[in-house]
């Protein structure tokens, strides 16, 4: 087609898509049956991300002790077990079979937005987590917008139950509110 891509073609109709130009360049017909399939991300490397969404807002205590601990144990790991090989000289006191069983140990980041209960909840927060980085800042007032928990979790292999499992167990009850559990998509 005149541009270079990783990428297969499937055509459902029965005309020829592509045409050529007076310098003999293919050009598109530009047919909406024309489909084109990303490079699948999750089947050839195992990288694939979801997203975690929710109205109720976090409890800290929880927070910390059933995620941030966690994702901690993971970043002090000697090697992040997402990235094997690239280990570094620090040490945990987690050992490698608790790093098996834990769900963000496959995470390789992780972003978006989130909120606090109680006095905090007005207060949005940017969540930001890369590796051994992570990151909660504050990001102003919600003001016209509704506060909510949306977080993208990137990885390889991810059990993604288990992580939603960890992110809705910190979350704080709030009565007529359900969580809306972590839509999935491929990574492309």
């Amino acid at each position: 087609h005149g541009h270079d891509h990783d990428h297969d073609h499937e055509v459902d109709h029965d005309h020829d898509c592509a045409s050529r130009d007076e310098g003999g360049e293919e050009k598109h017909c530009g047919c909406a049956q024309h489909k084109h399939k990303p490079a699948d991300h999750k089947s050839r490397f195992g990288i694939d991300s979801f997203v975690f969404l929710s109205k109720a807002p976090f409890h800290g205590p929880a927070l910390a002790q059933n995620v941030l601990k966690r994702m901690a144990a993971v970043q002090q790991s000697a090697s992040l077990p997402a990235f094997v090989g690239f280990g570094s000289s620090c040490g945990t006191s987690e050992s490698k079979e608790d790093l098996v069983k834990n769900p963000f140990a496959q995470v390789i980041r992780s972003k978006g937005f989130m909120f606090l209960g109680g006095a905090q909840a007005s207060r949005r927060m940017y969540w930001s987590h890369a590796g051994r980085h992570f990151g909660v800042m504050p990001k102003g007032e919600w003001e016209d917008d509704v506060p909510r928990q949306e977080l993208v979790f990137i990885g390889i292999n991810m059990d993604k139950a288990a992580i939603t499992a960890a992110l809705e167990s910190a979350l704080q009850p709030i009565s007529g509110l359900s969580v809306t559990c972590a839509a999935s998509h491929s990574r492309h």
